[in-house]
């Protein structure tokens, strides 16, 4: 019953049985690791559970491990600025363009917490996170800023 259980709980955390993201780990039993990118998934289908093109059946699974920014790099990637950082209230979104993109703040765990459409000098207000680390990614570019109280 607990693995039922367990593969529930991940189907709710994968939302329509299916994930495709970048930067995320999936382990197998604690032996064979695969890291999802854009052009691959995991996904439930009967009674196997399929990542990138490899089955396992549901009977042979005890133990399934995701992590999140797997080979992502978070220092510094293309030309998103993010300032103040670190910010209390609003960060200014820079080095984007003029053109609207999609920016994406994700918690460390990879959840995402909010999203707008901005381009460079558009003022998101974050006030409503809570103090910690996050990964804004807007297009290709990584960049991680801190909230403080």
């Amino acid at each position: 019953m607990s693995k039922l259980v367990s593969i529930s709980a991940l189907l709710l955390m994968l939302g329509a049985g299916a994930l495709q993201a970048q930067g995320v780990g999936v382990q197998i039993n604690g032996t064979q690791s695969f890291v999802l990118n854009e052009s691959n998934a995991i996904y439930f289908h009967n009674d196997s559970l399929t990542i990138d093109g490899v089955s396992f059946s549901l009977d042979e699974v005890t133990v399934i491990t995701l992590s999140t920014n797997v080979g992502i790099d978070v220092t510094e990637a293309g030309s998103l600025v993010l300032a103040p950082n670190p910010v209390r209230e609003a960060v200014t979104i820079s080095g984007i363009g003029s053109e609207p993109q999609t920016v994406v703040f994700y918690s460390t765990a990879g959840i995402k917490l909010l999203e707008r459409k901005a381009a460079d000098g558009t003022v998101i207000d974050i006030s409503h996170l809570p103090e910690g680390v996050y990964v804004v990614r807007c297009g290709d570019a990584v960049a991680k800023i801190v909230k403080q109280l």
